[in-house]
């Protein structure tokens, strides 16, 4: 009757294990193998080193699974000085890695989603081409498929070509076997047009050209899009700019690292002038020639069914201006990144500020949770004193309008950290976050309300101004 096993807390017992980590494999294998109709195994994945464990066996002897996970880890080769064997002149199949992780793979004729991992980028036993793409074949009802990590020698652009023509999910990541004459010959294929999503990472992509080839009526299906990368495209094959067109585009992971540039030291976010923009002033990088391409075509109605953009690093605000405001754009792991300062500092050097703080953990230090450079006249955000019930409220206020937790980027964002002036190194380091293009686009948004939605003037006939007013703010929620 069981159909799926979910055991994360194996995962972490396994992580943190020593000598028994062999007992907790095989104790999982057996869970395995009391399951004969097994489609997925959740939460618990080996590192497979090529040599025999019997989860990788238990495994491959469930004909009805649907899911599998390989998270490939450099071999422990073991030599003998003393033990010599003359049978190692003659070849062995049984012995051959690539024949053993094609034998793993020869019985799920059920597979529908594949996942490959190389840990490292120089394993002691690689992939071969023919592992890689006799296993896909070996996978009649595959229709997701995720590779990562693969060196040059196991996934290049000849194994790009031999991907099957009926997947409805592609990732791609760090594979630097992959370049853009590959990806370019694979926009123009059959095999992407059943594709619904699509998702290159870090594979750096040169040319606006092949990004076109994908955001086109080539692949009619396609309903999600993803680039994470850090350079950012740029014309390299001809001097017409391309446009990106699809009217089944629905979601855009638009990354570019190298559109973020390090912020000012934390000293000056306490000393914004009024006229400012919060948190900084708009010392963002110019807006590259791919994101213009992508808001372009986004504002000339070649997007029709796009309905989410996450940009992570949207200088300007290019792709922000172009979207349904968002009354917060921070997350709740950002309250972190904020310098801790005392209550009457912060009110007492920063007039015009409104300060929100949190004393949970010591009523003689505050968080500062936002600063917001606005007109406290006609604005009415969350002003709360140190004490536990006040930050609680405000607290749960900022909660309940954040967006929920999320990973942006493939950079690591830590999840706490104190920031002050004398620690410019660690702030410059946090500063390439995502964290940073969030500050940028909450100040965009809060600056935005300030500016009036609508202006109204009251003349009289004898022209005498009566009555001029100014309703809601531009991004007004």
């Amino acid at each position: 009757m069981v159909r799926e096993v979910h055991i994360p807390d194996f995962q972490a017992l396994y992580l943190t294990a020593s000598i028994e980590r062999e007992e907790i494999v095989n104790l999982v294998a057996s869970l395995v193998m009391a399951c004969p109709n097994l489609e997925r195994l959740v939460g618990f994945h080996i590192p497979f080193t090529h040599s025999f464990n019997r989860l990788s066996h238990a495994l491959s002897t469930r004909t009805a699974l649907k899911e599998r996970v390989w998270v490939l880890a450099n071999a422990l080769v073991e030599e003998d000085e003393n033990e010599t064997d003359s049978s190692e002149d003659y070849y062995h199949a049984a012995c051959d890695p690539m024949e053993r992780f094609l034998e793993l793979n020869s019985n799920h004729g059920n597979l529908s989603t594949l996942v490959i991992n190389q840990e490292s980028a120089q394993p002691a036993i690689d992939l071969t081409y023919r592992a890689i793409v006799g296993t896909i074949r070996k996978l009649p009802a595959l229709r997701h498929l995720s590779l990562s990590g693969l060196s040059a020698s196991s996934f290049s652009n000849l194994a790009l070509n031999s991907l099957p023509s009926n997947l409805q999910s592609l990732r791609l990541e760090n594979l630097p076997g992959i370049n853009d004459k590959g990806l370019r010959r694979l926009s123009t294929s059959s095999i992407i047009t059943s594709l619904e999503s699509l998702v290159l990472v870090d594979l750096e992509v040169c040319d606006l050209d092949v990004l076109a080839g994908f955001l086109s009526p080539h692949m009619p299906l396609l309903k999600s899009f993803s680039l994470s990368q850090h350079i950012a495209p740029d014309l390299c094959t001809g001097f017409r700019t391309p446009v990106f067109l699809s009217s089944t585009l629905e979601r855009i992971h638009w990354e570019l690292r190298s559109q973020v540039d390090p912020p000012l030291p934390p000293a000056s976010l306490l000393d914004v002038k009024s006229g400012d923009v919060f948190p900084f002033p708009n010392d963002e990088p110019v807006t590259c020639l791919a994101t213009k391409v992508l808001a372009a075509s986004i504002e000339e109605g070649n997007l029709p069914a796009l309905k989410r953009i996450r940009a992570p690093h949207d200088p300007q605000g290019t792709l922000q201006a172009l979207c349904k405001p968002l009354g917060n754009a921070l997350l709740r792991s950002d309250l972190s990144f904020f310098t801790t300062v005392s209550r009457s500092v912060a009110l007492g050097q920063n007039p015009g500020y409104v300060v929100v703080f949190s004393s949970e953990t010591d009523k003689t230090r505050c968080s500062i949770l936002t600063l917001i450079s606005v007109n406290l006249e006609g604005y009415s955000p969350w002003i709360s004193s140190c004490s536990d019930e006040g930050s609680t409220y405000s607290l749960k206020q900022f909660l309940s309008t954040a967006p929920g937790e999320r990973t942006d980027s493939v950079i690591e964002s830590p999840s706490s950290m104190s920031l002050s002036s004398h620690d410019q190194e660690t702030w410059l380091a946090v500063g390439r976050t995502p964290v940073r293009s969030r500050l940028a686009a909450q100040a965009r948004i809060v600056a935005a309300r300030r500016n009036p939605y609508m202006a109204v003037k009251i003349v009289d006939p004898l022209e005498n101004i009566r009555l001029e007013k100014t309703i809601g703010g531009s991004w007004a929620t």
